[in-house]
């Protein structure tokens, strides 16, 4: 009898031992959006890497650049020259993000996401960045009577992946020569620009000589369309007379 009180007791305590060794040893950190590593972002637009880390505990979230081994933040802080770099989290969130403001072609590629625990972990988010073609629709020459209205139409066109475009984060420019007209104070000049569609229009009223030249339409930081206009001297004919 003693001998099973003995043996009960000892077990007990092997339990008892165990159950305190696991609450006292911390969970490791992992990650919990292992679905969600290829992004997708628009030239000129910002891009958000996203990094959820559960059971941190007292480890730092560092973002690497994988093709120089560049650190780009370190915790909340950036670690980096680059100023279009910046970590996003708030003390209630496993959520760990990396900016990237203007982002380009170049910042195309793997950034990963590492936890310095021991051994540290590591999880790769690979991004694409998309570049949107321009197209002024028409001859690359356009003819236009004086007096009469020029009408050029720009198009947003598809890219060469399967990634869908989004359009409506893009900002579009027209351009007479050096001289963007988007904000030019003529009531002779209408820019009408449809984001969902990617279309825009330039229509200027009464075309004057000093209207022809090289017009062009720009994408933020991406593509640009260019057109030559030419304005003839000969006056638009009115509707209607003797045939």
């Amino acid at each position: 009898m003693k001998s099973m009180c003995r043996v009960t007791f000892f077990i007990i305590n092997i339990l008892f031992i165990s159950s305190a060794l696991m609450e006292e040893r911390p969970s490791r950190p992992y990650f919990v959006n292992t679905n969600q590593l290829e992004v997708n972002a628009t030239s000129g637009e910002t891009a958000y890497l996203r990094c959820r880390v559960r059971d941190l505990g007292s480890n730092t979230v560092v973002w690497l650049r994988e093709r120089d081994l560049h650190i780009l933040t370190y915790d909340v802080y950036t670690y980096t020259s680059e100023d279009q770099f910046e970590s996003m989290h708030t003390n209630d969130s496993d959520e760990w993000v990396l900016k990237i403001r203007h982002s380009q072609a170049k910042d195309s590629g793997t950034y990963a996401c590492q936890v310095s625990s021991e051994p540290y972990i590591s999880q790769d988010y690979h991004l694409n960045i998309i570049i949107p073609k321009t197209k002024i629709l028409g001859d690359s020459e356009q003819y236009f009577y004086l007096g009469g209205i020029i009408n050029l139409t720009c198009m947003i066109s598809e890219t060469d992946t399967d990634v869908d475009t989004d359009t409506d984060m893009l900002d579009l420019f027209w351009f007479r020569e050096d001289e963007m007209l988007n904000n030019a104070i003529n009531d002779d000049v209408t820019i009408v620009t449809d984001r969902e569609t990617g279309m825009s229009r330039l229509i200027i009223a009464r075309a004057r000589i000093q209207d022809s030249g090289n017009y062009t339409c720009a994408l933020s930081g991406t593509d640009k369309s260019t057109v030559i206009v030419h304005v003839l001297s000969e006056p638009l004919q009115e509707i209607g007379g003797d045939f």
